[in-house]
């Protein structure tokens, strides 16, 4: 009797990891599968849920990503930020940019945003406008324009050394070295107009402190 009670818990063990891989690997083809892996109870189920979306090629499935960067478990949120770089999906610019400002996800949502290229940039544009968003976060997009290097990016990281913020006019600065920038005869005037105003307010801010 003992004999075959090992045998039936050995065999229901068995016929549930079958389960598992057949569900696993249906997932790849369809999106009733992915969407089985997204709500599974199990945390690898939900990770491999965004490795296969990220590898998918799928812009339907992206929503999929949106629901796993919303979860508890800090794996399955990172899984789906390096998912969302690989997709490229434009629609994930916003979840990206707001985790620029979280130390743990932010060097993976920092490169997914680089290698969504020029898509990304006018959802990034408008923070700049937002009240709220601090130097820290206004730099981190900065350097993401000079990571691009695309016509776009330049002409607005140009537009930001007229920032009144010094950190932010100086950080476009940088991006501009960094996208290896070469001025024009005419834009070079612009550029250091800009550079002496900003060396100006450096040197007046040096004399009253």
């Amino acid at each position: 009797i003992k004999k075959k009670s090992a045998s039936s818990h050995h065999h229901g063990y068995l016929d549930k990891l079958i389960n598992r891989f057949e569900i696993k690997i249906n997932a790849c083809d369809s999106s009733r599968g992915i969407e089985n892996l997204v709500n599974s109870p199990t945390v690898t189920d939900r990770i491999l849920a965004a490795e296969i979306i990220g590898n998918s090629g799928k812009q339907d499935w992206g929503d999929f990503l949106l629901i796993l960067s919303r979860d508890i478990e800090p794996d399955v949120k990172l899984a789906s930020i390096k998912a969302m770089a690989r997709l490229s999906n434009p629609n994930h610019s916003y979840v990206l940019i707001g985790y620029l400002n979280t130390p743990v996800f932010y060097p993976y949502a920092f490169e997914a945003l680089v290698k969504m290229g020029e898509s990304s940039i006018q959802f990034m544009e408008e923070i700049f406008l937002l009240p709220e968003a601090d130097n820290t976060l206004l730099s981190r997009v900065v350097r993401i324009y000079g990571k691009i290097a695309s016509p776009a990016s330049i002409d607005y990281l140009l537009s930001k050394i007229e920032n009144q913020n010094r950190i932010i006019s100086r950080q476009a600065l940088l991006a501009l070295r960094e996208a290896k920038f070469q001025a024009t005869p005419g834009n070079i005037n612009r550029i250091l107009n800009d550079i002496v105003r900003l060396i100006s307010v450096m040197s007046w801010n040096f004399a009253v402190f």
